[in-house]
């Protein structure tokens, strides 16, 4: 689990990905349907994808307000230190979302699509916001960017989730269980 440091105190989101066509479909999505919402309803707002090689992204982001498209990024610590709210707009795709299992791990809220949190055991509400629709799924943004302390709040619980299940002391007993009880 890496150290916790509190949400960033501007508004920024950070989308996470790689050059995989539903990260790219979901990029393309959240700057196309999702972005101009939020920039509408803050226009401070600052969206980083990052991970993503802009020449694998669509030519409309070159002209998008506040998109930062920074490519493969060594610091995943600096990366989250200066974001308030992960986004996985995640359209299609199977297997589990390690992008949030990360943001959780980091005490980042993630306002996800229900495609998008497929796999993780996060509860919806006091862990994970989960919006389909872009409409709703922008106001959650707004809402968060804007609400330090709910920020912190769903962050934190996601956090303790995650640590419950995912870090690597729980996951050792897990697989002490299950071989105690296969013996």
């Amino acid at each position: 689990m890496p150290d916790y440091t509190p949400p960033s105190p501007d508004p920024v989101l950070l989308f996470l990905g790689s050059d995989y066509g539903a990260n790219l479909e979901a990029a393309e999505y959240m700057t196309r349907q999702i972005w101009p919402r939020v920039r509408e309803a803050m226009p401070s707002a600052r969206l980083i994808i990052a991970g993503i090689s802009r020449g694998m992204l669509g030519n409309d982001i070159e002209g998008a307000k506040g998109v930062e498209v920074p490519g493969f990024v060594e610091n995943l610590d600096l990366l989250y230190a200066g974001s308030r709210v992960v986004v996985t707009p995640i359209l299609v795709g199977g297997g589990t979302r390690f992008k949030i299992i990360e943001a959780g791990a980091y005490g980042r809220p993630v306002v996800s699509t229900t495609v998008g949190m497929e796999g993780i055991d996060l509860v919806p509400g006091p862990e994970i916001v989960v919006r389909d629709d872009p409409e709703e799924f922008a106001s959650a943004c707004v809402e968060l960017l804007g609400d330090a302390p709910l920020c912190e709040r769903i962050g934190l619980a996601a956090r303790e989730k995650i640590a419950a299940r995912y870090d690597r002391g729980a996951v050792i007993e897990e697989i002490r269980q299950m071989i105690t009880s296969a013996l």
